[in-house]
């Protein structure tokens, strides 16, 4: 990028446009901004209309703002330059919602409800308009369900914005209480011109394609059209780049009128693999003397697939698990299907995550942090459903204290040693015993110790303990980590007490894993520690020099900082994301080394937190390309490593690219 940096570009998109968007439960363009025509006189004085609908699932009550910008698309590949801006019209609930992304604006009643407003200060401001009113209705649910609001400005076009561009687009934007749309660029163009045209330009042929590659294609200008005319490309579909082709065979916003010749044979990139692209040319002479063109007949041509699909056979398989997530119990109900549904077919760790793990007692929702109370109150059962619906391997972390308590002053959670391996032990047999063996109208049939630990679940409202007769049974817990990162002393304002030195969390995993393994002797137990291959490598060797300890697989936790740190500076984060493989390569090279060291074999690596960008990441970062490289970057390089299973935190559910 070009002038101040990423950080002045994203302060004026801030505080002149509108923040970045929350994807969640966004609104639904359903009808793009239309003008009235598709040609526009700017004489001041001819009434046009530019008219949009937008769908909510919660109804249209749940609709907070709409808003369109001629040319916004324009400015912002241009680096968010508002000169480019041709007027910005918006209708609200009230006035906080048309004016809470700043500006200077001009504010009145719509009619049919709202308010609605124009922008005097800023992207065009009035000099290229003359804005007249705003009308309103609405179709579907208010509440409830599905429900639209269809808003349609009138205005004037000025005679600044005869030609100055010729070409135009009216770009959309949608709000609701907790997530927009961001701005959308508007697949339809029209034109702004001073005066009824006398003379029109020719309508060129179909430009000629060739050289039809996976990614581009070679397009010129048809050779029996003029050579004195300027020619602009249109392509569709549009790539996110947008819709014309620019004079280096980039893709853009602004469309580039050039000559035959100067368009010569022009590679047009950035195309996707087997997709085909229709390409279309208008004319015009550049002058305000003369109209365009209309579009010209289509020419199509489909890229080739460069993929190759690689059998089982032809190269090394690696675990599906890597691309795992946390799915713990602090998520609220509405966001728990969708992590589930981005760990379909991996592997999910919970029920209690981080720190959290620590101070969860199983048989109730409430113990320890309260996070349940924070999110969707589930339960084990619930948990294995999930896991069970979604083809996910459940991964569980056991309390390694098993008691504590809420200091009254401050909530925070001090843990205190209570027969952890009791506790662990009757959750995998609730896990691994009584629910694949029992269903709701069994409760008699239980016995022994499984009905002592039935009758231990104590808090679980009127959620069921058991699955309804019929149900498919839920999958077994073979997976277990002992214990959250008993490095760490605490957290301030949660937690506290919870070191546990090398020694003592060998033994506190040996009681437990102990306990465990006689319910269930197929488990596979694991610590997990925050960085084995460097401050944690006494805690990894006390396990491993003890041969009598299970440590069927490492967790670990390789959390990178580099890129947040870098955050601002383009070329920083640039080199942080080409050193990240490294980074994640050198942990597992140091748990191999540390494992080698002591005789260990036959074991796993489980990076069950992890994340590019550090776990407290700001839902903007986390919508970053760098975030999304870095995830890419992640999942391959744990593969290429043999890493068995890797787990995102935190919650990307909230925070979707």
């Amino acid at each position: 990028m070009k002038g101040t940096g990423w950080s002045a570009i994203v302060t004026l998109a801030l505080t002149a446009v509108a923040p970045p968007a929350v994807w969640a439960s966004a609104p639904i363009v359903e009808v793009w901004p239309t003008v009235s025509s598709d040609t526009i006189y700017a004489d001041d004085t001819t009434v046009y209309t530019v008219t949009m609908t937008v769908r909510d699932n919660g109804g249209y009550d749940a609709i907070r703002d709409v808003r369109t910008m001629f040319n916004l698309s324009q400015g912002r590949d241009a680096g968010w330059d508002t000169s480019y801006g041709r007027g910005y019209l918006a209708w609200g609930i009230n006035d906080a919602e048309i004016t809470r992304y700043g500006g200077t604006w001009v504010l009145a009643n719509a009619d049919g409800g709202g308010r609605w407003g124009y922008m005097t200060s800023d992207w065009g401001g009035t000099t290229y308009i003359t804005p007249l009113a705003c009308t309103t209705s609405t179709s579907g649910n208010a509440t409830g369900g599905p429900g639209s609001r269809t808003v349609t400005w009138s205005f004037r076009a000025k005679p600044a914005w005869a030609f100055n561009p010729l070409v135009n687009k009216a770009d959309a934007w949608a709000g609701n209480a907790s997530s927009t749309t961001d701005w959308l660029e508007n697949p339809a163009d029209f034109d702004v011109v001073g005066a009824t045209c006398s003379v029109t330009a020719v309508t060129p042929s179909a430009p000629i394609v060739s050289n039809v590659m996976p990614t581009t294609i070679d397009v010129s200008i048809d050779p029996a059209d003029s050579g004195t005319d300027k020619y602009l490309i249109r392509v569709d579909p549009s790539p996110a780049g947008g819709a014309y082709v620019q004079a280096d065979g980039s893709l853009g916003s602004k469309p580039v009128w050039q000559t035959r010749s100067q368009w010569s044979t022009t590679t047009v990139a950035g195309l996707l693999l087997d997709t085909q692209y229709t390409f279309q040319a208008r004319a015009w002479d550049g002058t305000t003397s003369q109209c365009p063109s209309a579009y010209g007949p289509g020419a199509t041509a489909t890229t080739p697939s460069a993929v190759h699909f690689v059998g089982l056979s032809e190269g090394t398989p690696f675990s599906p698990r890597v691309r795992g997530q946390n799915p713990y119990r602090l998520i609220r109900e509405d966001q728990y299907t969708t992590i589930w549904e981005l760990t379909a077919g991996a592997s999910g760790r919970g029920l209690a995550g981080g720190l959290d793990a620590d101070t969860y007692d199983w048989r109730d929702i409430e113990s320890g942090s309260n996070w349940g109370l924070r999110g969707g109150h589930f339960t084990t059962l619930q948990f294995l459903q999930y896991a069970r619906d979604h083809q996910a391997q459940p991964l569980v972390t056991a309390n390694m204290f098993g008691g504590g308590y809420k200091d009254p002053e401050d909530g925070t959670f001090i843990c205190q040693t209570d027969n952890p391996e009791g506790l662990a032990a009757d959750w995998v047999r609730y896990t691994n015993v009584i629910l694949p063996n029992y269903r709701q109208g069994d409760e008699a049939s239980l016995t022994g110790e499984n009905l002592r630990v039935y009758e231990s679940i104590s808090n679980w409202w009127d959620r069921p303990k058991l699955p309804a007769p019929g149900e498919d049974p839920t999958p077994p817990v073979t997976y277990w980590q002992i214990g959250n990162e008993p490095e760490l002393s605490g957290f301030p304002g949660f937690l506290s007490n919870h070191y546990l030195s090398p020694t003592d969390y060998r033994d506190r995993y040996k009681l437990m894993s102990q306990a465990m393994r006689a319910v269930d002797p197929t488990l596979k137990i694991g610590c997990t520690l925050m960085n084995p291959a460097g401050h944690s490598q006494a805690w990894l060797s006390a396990l491993a020099a003890d041969q009598t300890v299970p440590l069927h697989f490492v967790g670990y936790h390789p959390y990178y900082l580099d890129i947040q740190n870098a955050w601002g500076s383009p070329a920083a984060m640039t080199e942080s994301l080409r050193h990240y493989k490294a980074f994640l390569r050198n942990r597992t090279d140091g748990i191999h080394t540390i494992m080698a060291a002591h005789g260990r074999s036959g074991y796993e690596l489980f990076a069950t937190e992890w994340n590019p960008m550090n776990w407290d990441a700001t839902g903007v970062q986390q919508r970053s390309v760098a975030m999304g490289l870095g995830i890419v970057e992640g999942v391959f390089t744990f593969a290429e490593s043999g890493v068995a299973a890797a787990h995102f935190w935190e919650h990307p559910q909230s925070k979707l690219s």
